[in-house]
Order: structure tokens, then C-alpha cells, then sequence
């Protein structure tokens, strides 16, 4: 579902992956692991074509970004949920509008749209939250959401971003539970990460970024 292949980027000079290559594989939990600044970000805006390697090819789904259309990129990112560390929920909007606007641009019809979000709030524990604001959630409650919203479209493929990092450990493992969940019913999942103790604890693939190197490291010594 995502394949690397001897990626190549430098950002002001500086490297940031060098001849970075590895695979996750359909179906698969896999976590991307390394320090703040590593490239994990790098990575994750590559898969959904908002930046392209200097050289080397990045293959999602049925797509290689090197060769992708302009115009196809809307239909590349529709494959992909994105769920980010800092929620990006939108304030001016109760939560079901929240949701319902990701339908809203696609022309769904009204009665697909509130099915839908019912469905996927439903997966995250939070239909009683459908009227609620931004403002009146916890950061596990809006972490939810985001799950909530990255998978309204049912894409197949979930790339989370440090989506614990602001959140106590109780929390952290509710949302990891979630994203397990929704994995187990085959939508392949990439979990970026520095929590090496939540890694740890959790089946899975690991790559680790280091040094501009990705390397898939062993399940029985991790790190």
C-alpha cells in the first residue's frame, strides 16, 4: 500500500532521507518511529503528495507520485486518512458539521452523509458528542474526532502523526486501541511515533528514521 524506494530529499541543505527504502504492506499495523525532527513529517506529506522526493519513487496504492497528474491528486489523497498530533478541528462547527463537510464536498446525499457520521462516531465512542464544539471536548475527545474524521471516507489506507503525543497514558492507549480496531477490519495503518514504550507493548511492523536511513528493525529487539 506504501512503498518507498530509494527516496531522496534535503530541505535548506540538509538531508532529511537518503536512499530511504521500505514497505508497508496491505493490511498491515506498522509504526514509524524516530526523534523529533528525524523526518517522519517528511515522510507522511510525501505519501499524501503534498511534497515529492528529489529522487527515488514513492508508490501509494495504485499511484507513484513521481508521475502523478495534478489532477489526481485529490483522488490519491481520498485513499488516505491523516490524522494529525494537533486535531485540526474546526471551531466555527459543531462536530457532526465537522464531519459531515468532509462528505459535503464529494456531493454525498444528505441521508449517506448522516448515516455515515453516525457510523463513525459510533467507532470512537462519541455519538453523544455529535452537537458538541471543539471547545467543549478533552484532547482525547478531539483525538477521537480526528480518528473519526480520517475515516469517514472509509480510505484504506490511515496514517496517524505522533497522534498520542499530547495525551496522558490512559488516553494514549484508548486511541491506539481504536486505531487497532479499525485495522483489524483491513484498513492498513502507519503510526508515527517517539512513545518507544507504546511500540513495544503492540504487535506490528517498526521502521526507525535515523541518520536519513529507514530500517525495519527486529520484533524481538526493537530498539
Amino acid at each position: 500500500m506504501i512503498e518507498f524506494n530509494n527516496v531522496y530529499f534535503s530541505y535548506k541543505n540538509q538531508p532529511v532521507l537518503n536512499d530511504a527504502t521500505f514497505k508497508v504492506e496491505k493490511g498491515d499495523f506498522s509504526f514509524l518511529i524516530g526523534r523529533s525532527g528525524a523526518g517522519k513529517s517528511t515522510i507522511f506529506q510525501m505519501i499524501y503528495a503534498n511534497i515529492f522526493p528529489s529522487e527515488g519513487t514513492v508508490n501509494v496504492g495504485d499511484y507513484i507520485t513521481k508521475n502523478i497528474k495534478e489532477k489526481d491528486i485529490p483522488n490519491l489523497r481520498r485513499q488516505v486518512g491523516i490524522i494529525f498530533q494537533d486535531f485540526r478541528i474546526l471551531s466555527d462547527r459543531n462536530i457532526y458539521d465537522n464531519l459531515a463537510f468532509i462528505l459535503q464536498v464529494t456531493n454525498a446525499k444528505k441521508k449517506v452523509i448522516k448515516k455515515r457520521v453516525f457510523n463513525v462516531l459510533s467507532d470512537v465512542g462519541l455519538v453523544h458528542r455529535q452537537k458538541s464544539f471543539a471547545s467543549e471536548l478533552s484532547g482525547g475527545e478531539k483525538q477521537r474526532i480526528a480518528i473519526a474524521r480520517a475515516i469517514i471516507n472509509d480510505p484504506p489506507i490511515i496514517i496517524a502523526d505522533e497522534p498520542t503525543g499530547n495525551l496522558d497514558p490512559e488516553t494514549t492507549q484508548e486511541i491506539l486501541d481504536i486505531l487497532i480496531k479499525i485495522n483489524k477490519r483491513g484498513t492498513t495503518v502507519l503510526f508515527a511515533t517517539h512513545n518507544y514504550d507504546l511500540v513495544e507493548r503492540t504487535d506490528g511492523k517498526v521502521f526507525r528514521i535515523k541518520d536519513s536511513k529507514i530500517t525495519e528493525l527486529n520484533t524481538q529487539s526493537k530498539f
